[in-house]
């Protein structure tokens, strides 16, 4: 039987309590800064991403879509190659929570965990986005980490999500 999002594995729970900030802290102005930077940086394909530090809080990287130039530049991959960039070999991903405006789809899914990222927050859903006629693969982000075995990651999605789908409904 498949976990559910709510149920996790003996090693995510000794991780979270390790890091108690990991599940208690608020996203929303992260999201509110996400929602500001896709509006500015790509109105049209408003898919922009951070990634935090879990123990400060503090914004490590971003990144924005430029699949218009690179078909796999989606704004998670920004913030990752950014991260991978800035700290090479002193990055510590499992200490880090990837934000995002939109559901990371499968492509990026996996990017987040084979960098072994904790925790994904993300505002408007791939339901959503294809409801509003975005190309997307009809795979959640939660069935891409459920298919894998050595990083258990905790998703959680709909935050501010009011302000991250008027993104979308523009954008198209």
């Amino acid at each position: 039987m498949k976990h559910k999002r709510t149920l996790f594995s003996v090693a995510a729970l000794t991780l979270m309590a390790s890091s108690p900030q990991i599940h208690a802290m608020n996203y929303k102005p992260y999201m509110k800064k996400l929602t500001a930077l896709a509006k500015t940086e790509n109105s049209k394909a408003p898919f922009a991403a951070m990634i935090i530090n879990n123990t400060t809080g503090k914004v490590l990287c971003q990144g924005v879509n430029n699949s218009s130039k690179n078909p796999t530049l989606h704004g998670e991959i920004a913030a990752i190659n950014s991260c991978s960039n800035k700290y090479g070999r002193n990055m510590d991903w499992k200490n880090t929570t990837l934000i995002t405006t939109a559901e990371p789809c499968p492509m990026c899914m996996s990017a987040i965990i084979w960098a072994d990222m904790p925790k994904v927050v993300y505002g408007t859903s791939i339901k959503t986005l294809s409801e509003h006629g975005w190309n997307q693969i009809d795979i959640s982000a939660e069935e891409v980490a459920d298919k894998q075995n050595f990083n258990k990651i905790k998703i959680t999605g709909g935050v501010l999500s009011n302000s991250t789908d008027k993104l979308f409904y523009q954008g198209k």
